[in-house]
């Protein structure tokens, strides 16, 4: 997968969440306790309790199995602590390789507080 189609999955799934996730989801949103290896304290988990929970899935299916390097272009995900044979949306995928600064303008754009974001 190219670099540029891999980030406009994550902006499109951002999108997604902040049309499906009902207020009370989007007020759980808490950075400070944002922990991107929880399944609790990870954005899916702190919305729906967990997130593996079918709340979960209906906000945006599970559909990656590895963090790795993908088409020609081979970019890595740096952190790889994921156990086998569990699935990951391209936005969790991408909080693991992006910076704490890039995480909290996440949680920014999901609680919409700001309205645009870059995904780089």
């Amino acid at each position: 997968m190219e670099k540029s189609l891999f980030f406009a999955e994550v902006k499109n799934e951002l999108i997604r969440i902040r049309k499906k996730a009902t207020q009370e989801e989007i007020k759980k949103l808490n950075f400070a306790k944002f922990d991107h290896k929880s399944t609790y304290a990870c954005i899916y988990g702190q919305m729906t309790g967990d997130c593996k929970s079918d709340r979960a899935n209906k906000l945006q299916p599970k559909q990656y199995e590895y963090i790795g390097a993908y088409g020609s272009k081979k970019f890595k995900f740096e952190v790889q602590t994921f156990e086998d044979g569990y699935r990951f949306t391209a936005l969790e995928k991408y909080l693991y390789m992006c910076t704490k600064a890039q995480q909290r303008l996440i949680f920014q754009y999901l609680r919409k507080k700001i309205d645009n974001i870059e995904i780089v």
